[in-house]
């Protein structure tokens, strides 16, 4: 049957879905936070980042230690499939309002997951290496520890991102938004597309809460840890539809590998010992 999918990104980094496959499920999506509420406290929420190309905010992301943040792979691709260039990419830090004050970081290594598919945006993961350190941390900048497993159905999260506030609308939000949803199952409402191996499912039974374009890349929060990064999903706050999330837990040995910092899962800390080189076959 005909859907809509959305994936959650900028137009400007969408559009290679459409340019690279036209027989590809993504080439009639629309671009894809609904039901939030504006932050007021970014202490609350100092691990979120915004990724911009050319000062433009695409993406969201989060900071898992002193050099690397966590983001989608499809957050790391131009409108023509290739890699985005380090050099036009900045990850922005510890503000609220897109044109606030910021601490501004660049960008020189991106290692998207070796088997992300584009088609499928299964693996859709991504770390982003930035060329100085966020420490010393404080109130407005501090890494969030990753989960150690996929929580129980209906734990209650917490999504937030700059994207747009509903489906129909045309820009995303100046102002960090926040709004709480809940781990569901996949299959309910899902049925028509297919949800794959390390994909998990979070929104609202009513609809009324979603992650939304321009939140991609950003986090699913329970319990205080990282449970997801925000992937794609069909429109934007549709009832009886849920937004789909990479499962951090399921790539926990590739995070600890990819990269030269520390990073902390629940309490525990993993020293990683290798940077991963990608090359990418078009």
């Amino acid at each position: 049957m005909p859907f809509a999918l959305t994936v959650c990104i900028s137009q400007f980094i969408f559009n290679a879905f459409v340019l690279l496959d036209l027989n590809s499920p993504f080439a009639n999506a629309q671009l894809r936070v609904v039901g939030g509420n504006t932050v007021t406290n970014r202490s609350q929420f100092a691990f979120q980042v915004s990724i911009t190309y050319k000062n433009q905010h695409i993406c969201g992301g989060s900071i898992i230690d002193s050099q690397r943040i966590l983001t989608a792979a499809h957050c790391s691709f131009s409108e023509t499939g290739a890699s985005l260039r380090t050099t036009d990419l900045n990850v922005l830090v510890g503000h609220l309002k897109q044109n606030g004050a910021a601490y501004k970081y660049n960008v020189f290594k991106i290692t998207a997951h070796p088997n992300y598919n584009w088609r499928t945006l299964q693996n859709d993961i991504c770390i982003m290496a930035i060329t100085r350190g966020f420490q010393p941390w404080n109130d407005l900048v501090r890494p969030i520890p990753l989960t150690k497993s996929l929580p129980a159905l209906h734990t209650e999260c917490i999504i937030s991102g700059w994207g747009k506030s509903h489906e129909n609308s045309t820009t995303g939000m100046n102002a960090l938004q926040f709004a709480y949803v809940e781990i569901l199952n996949c299959n309910v409402g899902m049925e028509y597309v297919a949800i794959r191996y390390g994909m998990l499912c979070a929104g609202s039974v009513n609809g009324d809460a979603d992650s939304c374009n321009g939140d991609s890349g950003g986090p699913l929060v329970c319990n205080g840890q990282l449970v997801g990064v925000v992937s794609w999903g069909l429109g934007c706050g549709r009832r009886g539809l849920t937004g789909v999330y990479t499962d951090v837990s399921k790539y926990l040995d590739w995070i600890a590998l990819t990269g030269t910092a520390a990073v902390r899962i629940g309490s525990l800390s993993l020293g990683c010992v290798c940077l991963m080189t990608i090359s990418w076959i078009k």
